[in-house]
């Protein structure tokens, strides 16, 4: 009898890989057999963050693509709500940071429509290793 391989799902924008990114990775890993890591797009970055992202999304891509090289990464929706990522890989599970709140409310609203279990994932260190605090310390040491 062969057994059905678990499809597990990450959001996030990765901009500027840290430890906390790859913990939060490791810890998807744990949920299933296959990661799909959804990259934010820039457009949407720049809408929820006030701001551009430090690397362009095919660069977030790449560089996610040489750190996990067995998972699968795509860009995600630039319209709210649209969930293609999900419809294509018709995730298991969807594992989410602990600052992800918002995407947890959304996620919550369609789950039952897709049959996924959502994960959110403790922090490592937030003090050291989240994004913003990363790229205010490189600002300031520019």
């Amino acid at each position: 009898m062969s057994e059905t391989l678990q499809t597990v799902m990450l959001f996030g924008s990765f901009d500027g890989l840290h430890p906390g990114h790859e913990y939060l990775i490791g810890q998807a890993r744990t949920h299933g057999d296959h990661l799909v890591i959804v990259v934010a797009p820039d457009s949407v970055i720049a809408k929820t963050k006030n701001q551009e992202p430090w690397y362009e999304e095919q660069e977030r891509v790449a560089q996610l693509t040489a750190m996990v090289s067995d998972a699968t990464v795509v860009v995600g929706d630039e319209i709210e709500g649209k969930w293609t990522p999900i419809h294509q890989y018709q995730p298991d599970t969807i594992v989410i940071g602990y600052d992800q709140d918002a995407l947890k409310r959304a996620l919550e609203e369609i789950k039952t429509d897709y049959h996924f279990s959502i994960v959110q994932v403790d922090a490592l260190e937030p003090e050291n290793y989240k994004s913003s605090i990363i790229r205010q310390q490189k600002t300031v040491n520019q």
